[in-house]
């Protein structure tokens, strides 16, 4: 047990302690009890008793329990102490600021010091620090019974130029060895990746350049080269982690299949069929709020093809089938530009990129003595009143539906929308949510999305009618070339739109249902939900789409 007693001198416990009562079993339990102290600001630990350490006035302290134990702590005003930050200038300026740079604190006070260095200046010491071997620009200090004085002192690193392959054999290696600012030159050559999975991360504001990016035959000879033509597993480009420039390469053969969803099994408590894999970029994946320049560059032949939906399994007389899974979406197999991103792609190439949506898997056929059948993966639809929608619910050992008259399936499911959602968006470029990115002089060609089939519904009665969907239809796909999804910002200047394609499903059996006789939107480009999209001197060739072959828009700017 452990008691917070008052200080006669000041009135009140000012403080409490986690663990305050603890039980331990001998024989089972640590014995071993950690206690922590929590003053009221302005109030320290003035003395323990009854604890394994009661010199100490640290915060933290333990006890070693043999046998009952009482513990005291007791808290006491903190003294007031001033602190001092400055940035020492060696006389050309002081090259940053530190925050704060005064102010006055209690004893046992820890406080956070922001340095921010000029542009291309780095820390290059802290003293009276927590840690004055950091060179973070986050650092602390704890006021420790006395006034405290910090200093800070920056320097301007000078750039350095790494070669490929004569300092580092690969160019992941050389990425790693640099620092921000440095230029990595890299001589012709197929260059494969680090692993199956990733071949490039740039985490470094860095130049990464072929050694002439602006002659065509040095472009096409330094290749960053994936593996989905040896293996069909997925596997992405060059990730952009940092600010940096990429000059002068062509990168070809990333993707491959993300990865089929299993088929529903009760016995693992899984009716539903599980959904098939999704992905976002294969040939270049720009994280979210990064803005990096890509110029010079050939982007082809990089292809995703999402997963299908598994099978859900058939209902017994205890149980409701399960519904088949949902197909996965594919989103920008030459490029994913990620949410808030900045990029801009100057004279680039982004060609004969492929994304594929996934099928949706079938939902499961009813029991003569049980429960329902269920829904075809890839299906949902909204309810009313005038005409509501059932579900069926697959919680076990549960056989009943639910009439829904407000509200989509999709949403009691879990899912982020309805079925087109999960297709396939943008085979050249995919710009994300809130993205601004900037096109100049590019050639955007032969690039295509291909949707998927909706799975087909279960078995619902003996004369064998499906539960929906009755027949399984097409999903379309959009952005064949380029999509923009929602609230992105994106400009074409002197580019050109050739042969991109936004089109039904490979399916075999095609011509296939569909809900829908547009079933491909925006051969050329596809932007919807608010983007912002201009092209200025921009051409558009032999594109195609069932709706908008060059251009389709839909609530955009």
């Amino acid at each position: 047990t452990v008691t917070v007693i008052e200080d006669p001198n000041d009135p009140g416990i000012h403080g409490y302690v986690e663990p305050n009562d603890v039980t331990i079993y001998v024989g089972f339990d640590n014995n071993v009890v950690t206690l922590v102290a929590y003053p009221d600001e302005g109030y320290k630990v003035k003395r323990w008793t009854g604890t394994d350490n009661d010199r100490s006035t640290n915060w933290t302290n333990t006890v070693t329990l043999t046998g009952d134990r009482q513990v005291i702590v007791e808290f006491e005003r903190a003294a007031r102490y001033s602190l001092t930050a400055s940035v020492i200038d060696r006389g050309e300026g002081p090259h940053g600021t530190v925050a704060p740079r005064s102010g006055t604190y209690f004893d046992g006070q820890t406080v956070t010091l922001t340095a921010t260095p000029d542009p291309g200046y780095r820390v290059k010491a802290w003293t009276g620090t927590d840690d004055d071997t950091s060179t973070n620009p986050i650092n602390t200090v704890t006021i420790n019974g006395a006034n405290a004085v910090v200093t800070v002192e920056f320097w301007q690193p000078v750039p350095a130029v790494i070669s490929v392959p004569g300092d580092y054999q690969r160019i992941q290696d050389a990425v790693t060895a640099a620092q921000d600012g440095d230029t990595i030159v890299v001589d012709s050559g197929v260059y494969y990746g680090q692993d199956q999975s990733l071949s490039l991360v740039i985490d470094k504001a860095i130049h990464l350049t072929s050694r002439d990016p602006h002659d065509p035959c040095t472009v096409e000879a330094t290749i960053i080269r994936g593996n989905f033509t040896i293996s069909p597993w997925q596997n992405i480009g060059v990730i952009f982690a940092a600010d940096a420039v990429l000059n002068g390469f062509t990168i070809e053969d990333f993707g491959g299949d993300v990865g089929d969803g299993d088929d529903g099994d009760r016995d693992d408590g899984l009716p539903n069929g599980v959904d098939g894999g999704s992905l976002d970029g294969a040939g270049i994946w720009i994280l979210a709020q990064t803005s990096p320049v890509i110029k010079n560059c050939i982007i082809r032949n990089n292809i995703i093809n999402a997963g299908d939906g598994g099978d859900g399994v058939g209902a017994d007389e205890d149980n409701n089938a399960g519904r088949g899974g949902w197909g996965g979406w594919a989103h920008g197999a030459g490029i994913y530009c990620g949410a808030y991103s900045s990029p801009q792609l100057i004279n680039c190439r982004i060609e004969n990129n492929i994304a594929r949506g996934g099928s949706g898997g079938d939902g499961g056929d009813y029991d003569e003595d049980g429960g329902y059948a269920n829904y075809g993966g890839n299906f949902s639809r909204e309810g009313s009143t005038i005409f509501p929608i059932v579900d069926y619910p697959t919680d076990p050992n549960i056989i009943t539906y639910d009439v829904i008259t407000q509200g989509h399936l999709w949403e009691i499911w879990g899912y982020a929308g309805d079925y087109r959602l999960y297709s396939a968006y943008g085979g050249g470029v995919f710009c994300d949510i809130g993205s601004n990115v900037t096109f100049e002089s590019c050639e955007i060609r032969g690039n295509r999305t291909l949707g998927g089939m909706s799975g087909q519904g279960g078995v619902a009665s003996g004369v064998g009618r499906q539960i929906e969907p009755l027949v399984p239809y097409e999903i379309p796909s959009y952005g064949g070339g380029v999509y923009c999804a929602a609230d992105s910002t994106v400009k074409f200047t002197g580019c050109t739109f050739e042969d991109n394609i936004a089109s039904e499903t490979e399916d075999p059996a095609n011509p296939n249902h569909s809900l829908s006789p547009y079933r491909g939107y925006g051969g050329g480009v596809c932007a919807e939900n608010s983007s912002l999209v201009s092209f200025t001197d921009c051409n558009f060739v032999d594109n195609q789409a069932d709706t908008g072959g060059g251009i389709y828009v839909g609530d955009t700017h």
